[in-house]
């Protein structure tokens, strides 16, 4: 007759086998603590990119996990290394030193898994000739295509932008222009300043938002009784988007705030013919026909 065993044998049995290397024995793999990294599906290094002047120091952390996404601890394991140990080296703790201006790569390893930062060596000192193409025209309503700076010296830090139209906005740290006007505007000037620890730099352009018949922003501002001009486009409500009819105008113009329509049939129409609907503003007068 046989008897079931105790499970405190069997457990004994399963890592007594492990102990000497038993093949037909297995362990769950988060039991297991495998120094080649086999347990690592991803690596997240932060920051993912460097931008340093000669002689300056940063530091890079990584993270790993498995593909559960279950962080691991990766201790030891994780090694780094630079494409080009003449522009910039790292050492075991992931301390970056940039040594001459050029592009490398540090990349950082576990096991099979690994992640590249890409590392900028740029001239130390203050920020010089920066640059954006001008006149730029842009359209209210539509996504501007991003505008990028050029610029020589140090390498600019911090961007900040004045006279912006509104819905556009300036990257603080890259300096791309981007986004979508809300107020049309005539040509007008913008002025840009990038600094860093050591100095700064200015670039001034010119740029216009057109208000176009087929396009409108998002209503910013509605009009109210208060005759107020919440997005300071210079009317109580929008002065790019809406059919406008005034007794100056004439029923062939484009319903623009400077181009009004003659009737309010017109203007109706024309604001029924946009998906969807436009609203209509009327000026002040007299107005006949049928509506």
């Amino acid at each position: 007759m046989l008897h079931p065993l105790p499970p405190r044998f069997i457990v004994a049995v399963l890592f007594s086998l492990l102990a000497l290397g038993g093949a037909d024995c297995s362990v769950p793999a988060r039991l297991l603590d495998p120094g080649d990294g086999s347990d690592v599906a991803q690596l997240i290094v932060t920051p993912a990119s460097l931008t340093l002047d000669v002689g300056v120091t940063a530091a890079l952390q990584a993270q790993g996990f498995d593909r559960d996404g279950v962080e691991v601890e990766i201790g030891d394991r994780l090694s780094f290394t630079s494409d080009d140990d003449t522009l910039a080296s790292v050492n075991e703790d992931g301390l970056v030193t940039a040594f001459a201006v050029g592009d490398t790569l540090v990349i950082a390893r576990v096991g099979l898994v690994q992640r590249e930062v890409p590392v900028r060596v740029v001239a130390a000192g203050p920020p010089e000739g920066l640059t954006y193409s001008s006149p730029l025209l842009v359209v209210a309503g539509v996504p501007m295509d991003a505008l990028a700076p050029t610029s020589s010296g140090g390498a600019i830090l911090l961007y900040e932008a004045a006279g912006l139209p509104r819905g556009l906005a300036i990257a603080a740290t890259t300096g791309v222009i981007s986004g979508t006007a809300t107020v049309a505007q005539l040509l007008t000037d913008v002025v840009v300043t990038g600094s860093n620890g050591t100095g700064s730099t200015s670039a001034t352009f010119e740029i216009e938002v057109r208000c176009e018949r087929a396009n409108a922003p998002a209503p910013e501002d509605r009009p109210d009784p208060t005759f107020a001009d919440d997005n300071d486009d210079g009317i109580d409500g929008m002065a790019c988007g809406p059919v406008f009819v005034s007794v100056l105008g004439d029923d062939d113009n484009e319903g623009l705030l400077e181009s009004p329509l003659f009737t309010i049939g017109a203007g109706l129409a024309m604001a029924a013919s946009f998906d969807p609907p436009r609203d209509v503003y009327l000026a002040t007068g007299p107005y006949s026909g049928p509506i």
